[in-house]
């Protein structure tokens, strides 16, 4: 499946930035993408056009955009 094919490539496709975030799923043709701080999501959305490229450059297939959630709560 897409969202598989997207987990199993993460750290190429997110760089730094896989150790701190997971790709969940894809809905309404957007990634989700889980965090568990802010400071990991403003990263994400300045990169997620690029993030976005190279995930069509090499799955051949299009997402609209990226969709941040962050994750439970800290203790």
């Amino acid at each position: 499946s897409q969202i598989h094919s997207i987990q199993q490539n993460w750290e190429s496709l997110a760089g730094l930035l896989a150790d701190h975030s997971e790709p969940v799923e894809i809905k309404d043709e957007r990634l989700v993408i889980m965090v568990p701080e802010s400071v990991y999501a403003q990263e994400l959305q300045l990169h997620s056009r690029k993030i976005l490229k190279s995930i069509e450059k090499t799955f051949g297939f299009r997402l609209k955009g990226i969709q941040i959630r962050r994750t439970g709560f800290r203790k």
